[in-house]
């Protein structure tokens, strides 16, 4: 971990090695249900930065890579790449305060988010492409109801209603991709006291 900037930027980096047991696994006696008999490992690397570069911009993001596979598996699933994680991901999201680092005043914020090929199955008979999406926020921040400070919040999910497949799966012979969610609009308001 290491500041910059006279302490304004925040950067992290971290090696892991991440053993998760007793992991689900279909029962061989009956496919309907499962068992926790298995094992999977996720093993990489992260790197994170966040921080107010000046009074209106902050920034923060992240860079993963991940290579997590299955350790144990009563069908024979050992050593493949566990479905649905990335070995690549990273994401960066600005903010610009109009106002600056006063209390009241706009804040408009985009951000990027980027992931990987990933497996679909834990068999790993088919991948799912990686994507890109970008999100999008509008801030105001008043006085009102009393509070110390009001914030009322727009957020856009999928700002371009990017098409791309969130996960996978295997259902008996069945093998399905499920869609990411469209673009999505979510208004907040929170306040202080």
């Amino acid at each position: 971990k290491r500041e910059w900037l006279g302490g304004r930027l925040t950067t992290t980096f971290a090696l892991f090695d991440i053993i998760q047991t007793n992991v689900l696994t279909r029962d061989p006696a009956n496919p309907l249900f499962s068992i926790p008999i298995g094992e999977a490992r996720s093993r990489g690397v992260e790197f994170d930065f966040s921080g107010r570069i000046n009074s209106n911009w902050n920034i923060v993001g992240n860079l993963t890579y991940d290579r997590a596979e299955v350790t144990k598996d009563n069908r024979g699933n050992q050593g493949k790449i566990l479905p649905g994680v990335s070995m690549r991901s990273g994401s960066i999201w600005a903010k610009y305060d109009i106002g600056g680092s006063a209390a009241e005043g706009f804040g408009l914020g985009a951000g990027l988010y980027l992931r990987g090929q990933r497996q679909g199955d834990t068999a790993n008979t088919y991948q799912l492409p990686g994507y890109g999406r970008v999100d999008a926020a509008m801030t105001y921040r008043f006085r009102a109801f009393g509070a110390k400070l009001a914030t009322a919040q727009l957020n856009i999910q999928n700002v371009f209603d990017k098409v791309y497949f969130d996960h996978g799966g295997s259902g008996g012979t069945r093998l399905n991709s499920y869609y990411g969610e469209p673009r999505m609009f979510m208004l907040s308001l929170r306040a202080d006291y």
